[in-house]
């Protein structure tokens, strides 16, 4: 496997693992920072982040930054100040095992609108990746009895978060079609100077109707998720989605359950049981057959010729 390849999946891992981290800290801000102020505060410390080493390659760079001036504008918008409120809003208004079974999808919505953004098709091995790794996020969620999913009661939260899922997919094939020219950094700090733009007028709104309640605490936390559940892991997003395309970074998000679990039980102590042992086997099991060329050694043939946007460019059809 290409060595790019293997940084790609790395750095994928990486931002799932953040987000997971990040996920316990916006439930531990909930009653501090309402949704809209939280995701403009971390826009902004993520940008102050990332400013000063995209700063001279923004400026030699300026003419292809203007060129991809809609395509960031959107990604901001819709990555750094739609998704993380309507995650939030979602998350308040429906069961938690309804997110974790909605969020299963992820993978498969993001494989439709890069089918239809980019033209990519699914190939066995990822179909059949999706399907197992589904299966490994339901048996989590659902705790081993699968039972209680056919007792779900279906509301307004469940449609937000259905929702989120195609405003992530959208910003993933957004990322994936900016010139690959135009440097990583560029982009990362153009996308949070946009997502600033769009979000600042709301959390002003939001603060006079929800003044939020600042404190030691939350500052650090906030500081905290800016730099690894917003800079560190949009960075790594963007990196992994540009190099193996949306498709299979895709499939990298049904590594976040299991992230979860992991630092529920470092953090909070709570028990591994059978369950959660199994659902992370066939999560791993389903990336793997996501994301490795199986159909490649299993023909040995030799690697495929590398594309100009990356592994992932090359269709989405390695499997």
């Amino acid at each position: 496997m290409p060595r790019t390849t293997l940084l790609a999946a790395a750095a994928l891992i990486t931002a799932t693992l953040l987000w997971s981290g990040g996920t316990v800290l916006v439930r531990a801000l909930r009653e501090s920072l309402p949704p809209m102020n939280l995701s403009f505060l971390r826009a902004v410390l993520a940008f102050l982040v990332v400013l000063p080493f995209a700063w001279s390659q923004a400026r030699s760079q300026a003419p292809l930054l203007r060129a991809e001036l809609g395509r960031l504008a959107a990604a901001g918008l819709i990555g750094v100040a739609a998704f993380p409120v309507a995650l939030f809003i979602a998350i308040h208004q429906t069961q938690a095992i309804n997110v974790g079974l909605i969020s299963a999808s992820e993978p498969l919505v993001i494989a439709l609108v890069a089918w239809i953004a980019l033209g990519h098709r699914l190939g066995l091995g990822q179909i059949l990746g999706f399907v197992v790794g589904a299966a490994g996020v339901a048996v989590i969620v659902s705790e081993g009895d699968v039972a209680r999913l056919g007792g779900l009661k279906i509301g307004p939260g469940d449609a937000i978060a259905v929702g989120s899922l195609y405003v992530w997919a959208v910003y993933t094939v957004l990322v994936q079609r900016v010139a690959p020219a135009l440097s990583a950094r560029v982009v990362l700090a153009a996308v949070f100077a946009w997502g600033i733009a769009f979000s600042a007028p709301f959390a002003v709104v939001e603060a006079l109707v929800d003044p939020p309640r600042f404190s030691r605490t939350a500052a650090a936390l906030v500081a905290y998720s800016a730099i690894g559940g917003a800079a560190l892991s949009f960075a790594c997003w963007n990196f992994g989605a540009r190099v193996l395309g949306p498709t299979r970074a895709g499939f990298f998000l049904y590594l976040i359950p299991v992230f979860t679990l992991v630092l529920a039980m470092l953090v909070l102590g709570e028990p591994l049981r059978a369950h959660h042992a199994v659902g992370a086997v066939a999560i791993a099991i389903g990336i793997a057959l996501a994301t490795v060329p199986w159909r490649a050694r299993l023909t040995r043939q030799g690697p495929r010729p590398k594309a100009s946007r990356g592994a992932g460019a090359d269709g989405e059809e390695a499997s």
